[in-house]
């Protein structure tokens, strides 16, 4: 699984997005599901750890496809050349 980096205004736009959340929802907000992105996760456990983060499944599945692709054009892939 690849974790990415947020560029630094994605990071800021999610943090105020969220804020503006909170404060229309407070304890009502239970969950939020974003992209893997290693700074908004560590951001969500730090700043809201009520709130339950998970990682978006197309996101996963989209980078598992492409390392599947990659691997299967190389010769030495014993389990993708049959």
């Amino acid at each position: 699984m690849t974790v990415l980096e947020a560029n630094p205004v994605q990071k800021k736009l999610f943090e105020r997005g969220m804020r503006v959340l909170h404060a229309r929802f407070g304890d009502r907000l239970k969950s939020v599901c974003t992209d893997q992105c290693a700074q908004i996760g560590k951001w969500m456990r730090e700043q809201m750890p009520s709130v339950h983060h998970t990682f978006d499944v197309w996101h996963i599945a989209k980078g598992l496809m492409k390392k599947i692709m990659d691997t299967s054009t190389k010769r030495e892939s014993p389990i993708l050349s049959h």
